[in-house]
C-alpha cells in the first residue's frame, strides 16, 4: 500500500517538498488548538477565524484570546491544550492545516489506500 503522501502527490495536490515539510511538522509539532476546539464543539469555524483575528492583532495566545473575547471557557481551552500535547496528528492533518489538501482529498485518498489494501490482500 502506497504511504499517504506518496498519493497526495500523485494526485498533485502537494510536492514532494511540501509532503516532506509536512511530515517534519508532524513529528515535532501537535494540531492547531483551534482546530482541536472546532472538532471538541467548542467553536465554530467562523468563530475561531474571529479568534485568529483577535490573538493576531493583540499578539495574545490562541487560547487567551478564547477565553478573552467569550467564544470558550478557560476549562474548554485547558481541555484542548491537553489534547494538543497528548495527539499525534497524522500526515493529512498536518496537510490539511498547511491549506495543501482538503478534508474532502483526504477522505478520497485514505479510500484510495484501502482500495490498494484490499487489492493487495487480494493478490497475496
Amino acid at each position: 500500500m502506497r504511504r499517504f503522501g506518496e498519493i497526495v502527490q500523485s494526485l498533485g495536490l502537494a510536492t514532494a517538498e511540501q509532503v516532506e515539510q509536512a511530515t517534519r511538522l508532524q513529528r515535532t509539532s501537535h494540531p492547531l488548538l483551534g482546530r482541536i476546539l472546532v472538532r471538541q464543539n467548542a467553536l465554530t469555524k467562523a468563530r475561531r477565524a474571529e479568534v485568529l483575528s483577535h490573538a493576531d492583532a493583540t499578539g495574545k495566545r490562541f487560547g487567551d484570546a478564547c477565553v478573552e473575547l467569550g467564544a470558550c471557557t478557560a476549562e474548554q481551552v485547558a481541555h484542548a491544550l491537553h489534547t494538543q500535547k497528548t495527539s499525534n496528528a497524522l500526515v493529512g492533518d498536518m496537510l490539511i492545516e498547511m491549506g495543501l489538501i482538503s478534508e474532502d482529498d483526504r477522505v478520497r485518498i485514505v479510500h484510495m489506500q484501502l482500495d490498494e489494501l484490499r487489492h493487495q490482500d487480494t493478490t497475496d
